[in-house]
């Protein structure tokens, strides 16, 4: 369970826009103005070789969204400011992909929509050819000056063994 919110780094993946989280207890939001703004928190787990986990969270936006994404990444390499993080996508949300337009509110590998980098498909299951540190990063953002008025709230947030 990653839950603790106090063990997550925030990182501003671009650097333009005004993107922002905002931290309660066990639970994130993610908030923007738009104009291409992206802003991730990650935070760095220990996993072994050839071992499959699952990750998911609670996921929720009362208003929905417009042109706006949500990721998820398990990735090997350290998220640095002002550069956006695409190493190994997992799951997310996006308004181009068909989900998040409405109010949503439930599991991510259930209401998500994007793609699994590895497998080409909507999965929260990731292996990795190592054993060591992976970060697992959270980032979201949005175009234009569109994103959603409520933000997109993240809670619950697991990566298991399986």
């Amino acid at each position: 369970m990653l839950a603790d919110i106090a063990q997550w780094t925030s990182a501003k993946l671009s650097p333009t826009g005004a993107a922002f989280w905002s931290f309660e207890t066990g639970s994130a939001t993610i908030h923007s103005a738009g104009g291409g703004a992206q802003e991730g928190i990650y935070q760095a787990i220990d996993v072994v070789k050839d071992k499959e986990y699952t990750i998911d969270m609670l996921v929720s936006s009362p208003s929905g969204s417009d042109e706006t994404w949500f990721e998820v990444y398990a990735g090997k390499t350290v998220p640095v400011d002002g550069v956006e993080y695409k190493d190994n996508k997992v799951m997310g949300l996006s308004t181009w992909d068909g989900c998040a337009k409405s109010a949503f509110l439930g599991r991510l590998s259930i209401v998500g929509c994007v793609k699994n980098d590895r497998t080409a498909s909507v999965s929260n299951v990731v292996k990795f050819d190592t054993t060591g540190k992976i970060y697992l990063v959270i980032r979201s953002g949005g175009s234009g000056n569109k994103f959603t008025k409520d933000g997109i709230t993240i809670g619950r947030i697991e990566m298991r063994a399986k």
